[in-house]
């Protein structure tokens, strides 16, 4: 595996059309099928976890540009300085220091909210009772209960032990409650959480990529959807219309910013107004019966994902800074095993031709592949 611009450049692109994509299902289709959203799910899921690792990996195609590419990072293949060092590995290396750093900021502020909330506990009692019977029903594992005295929304946080943020119960009604300790227990039992964790590290890696904080907002809402119509299937006397009314309750009661904030889909509400009327709109909808446009929405986002999965995995786009010139362009009368060799680098390739530097590549194309090969430091060594 190897680390140029190509997966970079894949990524972005990735990205926008997941932008684009989520961005038309969720605000302009206005219904999918739990079924679909399943699949859709999993499929976004698959590219996420591609977008982990920015590398070249030994099955993928590289697709060269000779044009556009190459006149955008010609730049990157100067020496700073007269120096070893170019302008392509200082950038991975910023990259590099600023995503290790909001990696190890995320984590501090995961363990400074764990340890805030541990103020908060309530322990099953009398008082509480009621409320640790309500979670039981719903889920049989110990869980933990924070309440704090503030207008924030409900959510739940913890990867293999969950701790349930309520505000003052106070402000809802017993069957309120039930609705809210279900929405969240849900998120759990789906493993919502890890793939907001997924989320939150993808976008420490690609906080260079100015799309990434919209996927991240509509893919959140996604989750939020795919739960909300999971707790209406399979709640057999679930009321949707007290359930709506619930969801805009809690919004308009919220006064401060949510304490779980790295845990987005874990919160019950947020404080946005079309992602609040798009679920009102999804759940309210919900046993429609399908139209033939919505028929074909399904079938057509079921082919983008699946056109992306493969995209992302078995092509990357690559930058050819030059072609192979002609004779007549380039004084060479052929490259050959003769007359040539390439150096390996730790991130890309140097053509040499008669003893001169003529070009850097990011793989090895078919037609150099009898080319002397060495590892920069080893040329002189084999001679």
């Amino acid at each position: 595996m190897t680390l140029t611009f190509g997966p970079f450049f894949l990524c972005f692109f990735i990205t926008c059309l997941l932008s684009c994509f989520l961005h038309f299902i969720l605000y302009r289709s206005m219904y999918f099928p739990r079924n679909t959203m399943n699949l859709l799910f999993m499929g976004i899921l698959v590219i996420l976890i591609r977008m982990l690792f920015p590398l070249n990996f030994p099955f993928t195609h590289s697709i060269y540009s000779y044009h556009i590419l190459p006149k955008l990072m010609e730049f990157t293949t100067e020496p700073l300085m007269s120096s070893n060092l170019t302008v392509q590995g200082l950038l991975v290396g910023i990259w590099s220091i600023i995503s290790i750093l909001l990696l190890i900021r995320f984590l501090f502020q995961y363990r400074k909210v764990h340890q805030y909330l541990s103020l908060f506990y309530i322990q099953n009692t009398n008082e509480w009772k009621w409320l640790f019977n309500i979670c039981s029903k719903h889920f049989t594992k110990p869980i933990k209960i924070a309440i704090i005295d503030k207008r924030i929304s409900p959510a739940v946080i913890g990867l293999f032990n969950p701790v349930l943020i309520l505000p003052d119960t106070k402000y809802f009604t017993n069957e309120e409650m039930e609705y809210i300790c279900m929405h969240e227990i849900s998120h759990f039992k789906q493993r919502h959480l890890w793939i907001s964790l997924l989320m939150e590290i993808i976008c420490c890696i690609h906080w260079w990529n100015p799309v990434i904080k919209y996927l991240k907002r509509d893919y959140m809402l996604f989750l939020e959807l795919s739960n909300d119509l999971h707790l209406i299937q399979s709640s057999p006397n679930f009321n949707t219309i007290h359930y709506a009314e619930l969801i805009i309750k809690t919004a308009k009661q919220i006064t401060i910013g949510n304490l779980s904030h790295f845990c987005s889909p874990a919160n019950f509400v947020v404080r946005n107004k079309l992602i609040l009327t798009t679920r009102i709109n999804y759940i309210l909808n919900y046993g429609t019966k399908k139209t033939f446009k919505e028929t074909l929405h399904s079938l057509g986002g079921i082919l983008i994902i699946g056109f992306a999965i493969v995209f992302s995995f078995l092509f990357v786009p690559e930058v050819s800074y030059r072609q192979i010139q002609s004779s007549a362009e380039a004084d060479i009368s052929e490259i050959t095993k003769d007359n040539a060799f390439i150096l390996k680098t730790e991130t890309d390739y140097h053509v040499y031709v008669d003893g001169k530097y003529f070009a850097t590549i990011y793989s090895i194309p078919k037609e150099l592949k009898n080319i002397p090969l060495y590892m920069k430091g080893d040329y002189h060594e084999k001679e």
